[in-house]
């Protein structure tokens, strides 16, 4: 028998000198920690079904649900870099410096994140 953890979206995250708030439904905001003060706001597609990863100044998450997608969104300024729309990136996987995830159709599909 094999126990894991089940897997919970968050509502908040940190990463270093900011944080950030999802509202469980299609908002992020950006707060700086030591000032408490909203830096930006991102309204993204359907419901956030990974973690929320932080690698080269650049959040990386997967939406599903009205019409999901990849998203590659930049700390400091909020801005959207990739909105990889799939309906459904729930589950996504690197491999170097490249994400492998499904399109629309289920097919594996490698991309360049950035």
């Amino acid at each position: 028998d094999y126990n894991h953890e089940e897997f919970k979206v968050k509502t908040e995250y940190e990463f270093d000198d900011k944080y950030l708030k999802y509202n469980q439904r299609s908002t992020i905001e950006c707060f700086d920690k030591a000032t408490q003060k909203k830096i930006w706001t991102v309204k993204i597609r359907g419901f956030i079904y990974t973690d929320i990863e932080l690698k080269n100044d650049c959040l990386f998450l997967g939406t599903a649900g009205k019409g999901g997608a990849f998203y590659c969104i930049n700390i400091d300024t909020g801005q959207v870099l990739t909105e990889h729309i799939n309906s459904d990136s729930s589950n996504f996987e690197w491999q170097d410096s490249l994400v492998i995830l499904k399109d629309k159709k289920g097919n594996l599909q490698q991309l360049n994140p950035f």
